[in-house]
């Protein structure tokens, strides 16, 4: 999957955006060793290798799980605090 550079880099938790945009300008990232200035530069998350000052960043995606019955019983536990006055 191919997507812009600053939003690599602020998936991967470097900073915001603006921020983002500020290091790529300041010449401290590079992609598969080439020094990049411009954010919209595109990246193939499963080819390319991206830095920020000599340290490699590998990309994943987030994934979000949601225990229903986890949730549930937690709700039914407050439920009861309340009623018993705990």
């Amino acid at each position: 999957m191919v997507i812009r550079l600053d939003k690599y880099l602020c998936d991967m938790q470097a900073g915001t955006r603006s921020a983002v945009k500020d290091i790529i300008r300041k010449k401290k990232v590079t992609i598969n060793g080439e020094v990049i200035t411009r954010p919209e530069t595109k990246v193939d998350i499963d080819k390319d290798v991206v830095t920020i000052d000599n340290n490699v960043l590998g990309y994943s995606e987030y994934e979000y799980y949601i225990n229903k019955r986890e949730l549930c019983l937690l709700y039914l536990i407050r439920i009861l605090r309340l009623s018993l006055n705990l």
